[in-house]
């Protein structure tokens, strides 16, 4: 079962939380920058040891990078969840995208959410330009996940 209905995130900290604490571990006190921002949210979202199907670019813009994520209790077993940043305020924030549950890996949960959003936006996968948004499911699909690096040079 997949639901794209929105939902709170609350076992990830909000963003401000995440470089506040990557803040004060400075001795230098740290100059919060977005894309320092976006590293410690990489941190925070890794301990939960994600899935990570990669970032999307629309344009010149970024659409996110897109995590699956065990959810620690209720009726779903898995989120999909991305960093994306708005350009208004000129800072990163989390937006859960979908959730599911009856799937038995991470994968199998990927492949589902990504088809049920996917078809929601109307998306056509086999445009060339939603060639990044197929690639996050050729991830989901191919079962191999990227490698998540935390950004030590934005850190």
């Amino acid at each position: 079962m997949v639901s794209l209905d929105g939902f709170d995130l609350r076992f990830l900290r909000e963003p401000d939380a995440c470089v506040f604490a990557w803040a004060l571990s400075r001795a230098d006190g740290g100059v919060v920058t977005a894309a320092r921002q976006r590293a410690a949210m990489r941190r925070e979202v890794l301990q939960h040891r994600p899935l990570r199907l990669g970032s999307v670019r629309a344009g010149a813009a970024v659409d996110g990078e897109w995590f699956v994520v065990d959810l620690p209790d209720g009726p779903y077993d898995f989120a999909l969840v991305r960093i994306a940043f708005d350009g208004r305020w000129r800072r990163y924030h989390w937006v859960g995208v979908a959730r599911a549950s009856g799937c038995p890996s991470p994968e199998a949960a990927a492949q589902a959410m990504l088809r049920a959003l996917f078809a929601h936006w109307r998306i056509d996968l086999a445009h060339a330009d939603n060639a990044a948004y197929a690639r996050l499911l050729a991830v989901a699909v191919g079962g191999a996940a990227d490698a998540v690096a935390t950004d030590d040079d934005a850190a």
